[in-house]
Formats: C-alpha cells, structure tokens, sequence
C-alpha cells in the first residue's frame, strides 16, 4: 500500500466517523423528538378527559337549575293557594 492510498484510506475512515456521529446524534434527535409525541399524546387525552368531566358538570348545574326553577315556582304556587304570599 502506498501511502497516498494510506492517506486516502485515513481520510475516508474520518468521513465515515464524522457520518456515523452526525447519524448518531440525529437519531437522538429524532428519539427526543418522539419522547416529546408521546408526551403530547398523553397531554391531549388528559384535556379530553377534563374537557368531558367540566361538559358534565356544566349538563349538572344545568339540570340543578332546572330543578331548582321548577321547586320555585310549586313552592310559589302553594304560597299563593294558602295566601302566605301576596
């Protein structure tokens, strides 16, 4: 072996080591970024949660209301039949 074939040998052996690292540090990139999905992922489905916990408290008070306007107006109704209220 010659040493300009030795050169060129060194000299590819440091581009394969500066590709293997540059694809080593992307693939760590590329992994936080799908750590990061995931989380995102979990994140969401927590808020769906939430968000249909905090639908069904709103159909709740609503029905409460509903209910409470209605023992109103009988309690109303029975003031007026006995004249408690005028």
């Amino acid at each position: 072996m010659t040493s300009g074939q030795s050169g060129q040998i060194e000299e590819m052996s440091v581009a394969v080591d500066a590709m293997t690292e540059s694809s080593m540090q992307r693939g760590n990139y590329l992994a936080g970024i799908l750590e990061q999905e995931k989380s995102n992922r979990k994140r969401a489905a927590n808020l769906v949660g939430k968000t249909e916990e905090m639908a069904q408290a709103i159909d709740d008070v609503e029905k409460a209301t509903q209910e409470n306007e209605r023992l109103s107006k009988t309690i109303q109704g029975i003031a007026m039949k006995t004249n408690v209220l005028h």
